[in-house]
């Protein structure tokens, strides 16, 4: 973004000298990344001449001969315009003198007094390209100002100005510094001056009332969503013509092309507010609706639908552009380009004004898939306000009526479906202090954030502002605290770091559990991980996620890679995948773990996701290993629940555990037939198994593979009761139990440590084996039983009673101790 400094003096003095400025603008705003003296292209020399006599060259068709009044002498000048006229004004460039146009290209070119086909020529009279006022070579420029014969072009163009040239992306949260308007507000509030917007920007803009309706127009938004709203009037009885040249200038300065009054009133208020702006020929339009008049409709693109851009491309809109439209066809690309057939040209007059307000992500879309990269693409990127098109279009008609003779056609139209309020935050002197180390006062702070127009007032709360519509940036009282500290100068805040107590942030509930259980885990011998919240489709395709369960899983809608397109809905997926690499990399059995959350749009609360916290592990090995992994991941589960002083059980039958995204997305990983439900003092937790063939397959794990994933809230949600160890002995003795196959394992310790309750004593059930002689026999299910008192030691016989009364319970349910 460019910074005129004489534009900006337009609308507030700018006390700083250049070094200044440039150092201020660098500090307080955005990185300079160039700084172009304007003047430096003009010899003082070159002054504002007058024609006093104009005749034809005798002996060349094409060059007029002139005799040029330069206020102290009368030079004789050959040019190759010959309609020039006695009166006109013109820039003369005398002998020895370099053409501006020169100067700024690196090739300095110097005039010199010689003659031409017999005829003497002292100078050169500019044209629009040499004296840096345009493109037009193809004739000597005639002067539209007041000045004095003889006086500086510099003085009389105000061309000695310094264009200061900001990174755009230092603006990407500040659309308002997308126009000079908004600059120069931010350099008044720099110096600490008070900045006062003209009254056509923050009054309510008015028009004429439409009686006299000799252009209708009719606009109609289908899609809100991508055009908040669309203003706009006709005028009519245009002149085409160039522009002022003092407006010609501003904008070459700041890189853009001069073209005709019309277009340049549009890219004038765009660099001066903004808001960008176009314009279309009425006729054109009205040639294309069919109904009376000019009908304009913002909608989405058909399928086949093409449009010629004002670059000459035809293109067919992606899907979903949004567009302006007649009720029959594309005539522009929404905030990005304008039509070839509906552009204003030489022979229009008529247009149609308008400023519409189109969503910054529609537009960011539409650019990169059609390679659309416009000024107005770049100033609707950054989300600029819809309150301010009205004040844009009321200046582009009072531009064009003093500039084109043009008069207002129709009444404003004006589709705006949702009008937004003005917000207003409340900061203190205090709350300001503490974050900058400054000592303000509120009066303080008031002052210096209604230098830049945010309406501030000393309350008992404090200051409360009110956020003029063109700051979309602010939202807290942080902003608030930033603007203070920039515009005060941070170099001017004290060199000292606040004080603060050094006494550490007090631990949750939630982190003690959780370095408890990284403790117990990793002491064990499992490894910590962590990976990626945010996965790819490849991952829920290798986990065997239904189209319903992927359905669940939020879905990011500008991912930076396919990788990371997903926020997950549970971590197993992401631990198994990294199985593989563990194991070519020479690591061959381990278990790997990961604390981490998960979301699913199943579960909301508030209108926000519920962050669900899950404890995932994966047991691995290439090896050749004894027994189940499916017993190896219980063990690392069962060591964890039981180090937690809770309680654990497994169940094989029921699907109310698949009752969230979690649940269903670990079973679907495990083997139906190798896999258990967990349930943790008596709730539901997650699952325990060992992966099936097609998980194994789709993520290239060793067969010797199982996990398991819980909800840490169980964990987290129970309130475990401790009890202060006895002082007794305590008393160990195994029993061995023969039980048919239809038995669960769970079921039978359930049952023996119900049998052995006593208010006399207490008994923990340890399991030891399970045996089997051969296939078809019962299994023999070994278990400990450690036996405690708090009050006394315990006696043989007491316990030797306790078992047989165990014994005798199982007995009548068909287990048999042997």
């Amino acid at each position: 973004m460019k910074l005129s400094k004489r534009w900006v003096e337009t609308f507030t003095s700018v006390e700083l000298d250049n070094d200044e400025l440039v150092k201020r603008v660098g500090a307080q705003l955005g990185a300079v990344e160039e700084v172009e003296d304007w003047s430096s292209y003009y010899a003082p020399e070159i002054i504002v001449a007058e024609i006093v006599s104009a005749k034809d060259h005798p002996d060349a068709d094409k060059l007029g001969v002139y005799e040029v009044n330069t206020g102290s002498d009368t030079m004789t000048v050959c040019a190759g315009d010959k309609t020039l006229k006695e009166g006109d004004k013109v820039g003369y460039i005398p002998p020895g003198s370099d053409v501006p146009v020169s100067v700024r290209d690196g090739e300095p070119f110097t005039i010199e007094e010689r003659e031409l086909r017999g005829v003497p020529s002292q100078g050169m009279l500019g044209s629009a390209k040499e004296l840096i006022f345009g493109d037009d070579h193809e004739g000597v420029m005639v002067l539209d100002t007041d000045a004095e014969i003889g006086t500086s072009l510099v003085e009389a163009y105000e061309l000695d100005d310094l264009i200061i040239d900001i990174e755009n992306k230092m603006f990407t949260h500040r659309p308002d510094l997308f126009g000079m308007l908004g600059l120069a507000r931010e350099v008044a509030g720099i110096q600490g001056n008070q900045f006062s917007s003209p009254d056509w920007y923050i009054e309510a803009a008015k028009f004429a009332d439409g009686s006299s309706d000799n252009l209708p127009l009719t606009v109609d938004i289908e899609i809100p969503e991508l055009c908040p709203r669309f203003s706009a009037i006709t005028m009519s009885n245009v002149e085409i013509k160039p522009s002022p040249l003092q407006m010609q200038s501003y904008l070459m300065r700041v890189g853009l092309r001069p073209i005709n009054n019309v277009v340049d009133v549009t890219n004038y208020a765009m660099y001066l507010t903004g808001q960008p702006a176009h314009a279309f020929d009425y006729d054109q339009v009205a040639e294309r609706t069919k109904a009376d008049g000019a009908a304009i409709v913002v909608r989405k693109p058909s399928k086949g639908e093409k449009i010629t851009l004002l670059d000459g491309r035809e293109i067919e809109p992606h899907a979903d552009a949004a567009m302006v439209a007649t009720d029959t066809e594309l005539i522009s690309v929404g905030g990005s380009m304008g039509g070839a057939d509906t552009e204003v040209s030489d022979t229009t007059t008529n247009i149609i004004l308008e400023a519409a307000s189109w969503d910054l992500y529609s537009i960011r879309r539409t650019s990169f898939a059609h390679g659309i990269f416009t000024d107005a693409v770049t100033r609707f990127n950054k989300g600029q306000s819809p309150r301010q098109t009205l004040m844009a279009i009321s200046n582009m008609s009072d531009l064009l009526s003093e500039h084109a003779g043009a008069k207002q056609a129709s009444p404003l139209i004006d589709v705006y479906p949702a009008v937004s309020d003005e917000e207003t935050i409340t900061v203190g002197h205090r709350f300001v202090n503490d974050r900058l180390g400054s000592e303000f006062t509120d009066e303080d702070v008031a002052q210096i954030l209604n230098n830049v127009e945010i309406g501030s007032q000393v309350t008992n709360d404090g200051v409360e502002a009110t956020i003029p519509f063109w700051r979309t940036d602010l939202e807290y009282r942080e902003d608030l605290v930033e603007e203070v500290g920039r515009l005060h100068g941070y170099d001017n805040l004290p060199i000292e770091v606040p004080s603060r107590l050094s006494k550490p942030n007090f631990r949750t509930d939630n982190l003690r559990l959780k370095g408890r259980m990284r403790q117990i885990l990793s002491a064990a011998g499992a490894h910590d991980i962590v990976t990626y919240n945010f996965v790819s489709s490849d991952l829920f395709a290798k986990a065997g996620y239904s189209q319903n369960l992927i359905d669940t899983a939020y879905r990011i809608r500008n991912s930076i890679s396919p990788e990371l397109e997903y926020m997950r809905i549970s971590l197993l997926p992401s631990l198994a995948d990294k199985v593989n690499a563990n194991i070519r990399s020479g690591h061959g059995s381990f278990a790997l773990y990961e604390i981490n959350k998960s979301h699913n749009k199943e579960q909301v609360e508030d209108g926000l996701p519920i962050e669900n916290m899950s404890l995932a592990m994966v047991v691995s090995s290439d090896r050749e290993q004894k027994g189940s992994p499916y017993y190896q991941a219980k063990a690392y589960l069962d060591h964890l629940v039981g180090k937690l002083g809770l309680s654990i059980t497994y169940r094989t039958e029921g699907d109310g555990d698949l009752s969230t995204p979690l649940g269903r997305s670990v079973k679907s990983l495990f083997a139906n037939e190798r896999m258990a439900a967990v349930e943790i003092n008596g709730r539901f937790a997650g699952f325990v198994g060992e992966f099936s063939a097609a998980s194994k397959q789709r993520f290239k794990m060793p067969s010797y593979s199982a996990g398991f994933e819980i909800d840490v809230a169980t964990l987290e949600d129970v309130q475990t009761e401790y009890e202060a160890i006895s002082r007794y002995p305590s008393s160990t003795q195994d029993v061995t139990l023969s039980t048919p196959d239809e038995v669960e394992y769970s079921d039978l310790k359930h049952l023996v440590a119900k049998s052995l309750q006593s208010e006399d004593f207490d008994v923990l059930v340890k399991p030891v084996s399970i045996y089997r002689a051969k296939e078809g026999e019962n299994r023999r299910i070994t278990f400990r039983l450690v036996f405690q008192s708090n009050q006394r030691t315990l006696k043989t016989a007491e316990i030797n009673a306790a078992v047989a009364a165990m014994t005798a319970k199982t007995s009548d349910v068909g287990i048999e101790q042997i």
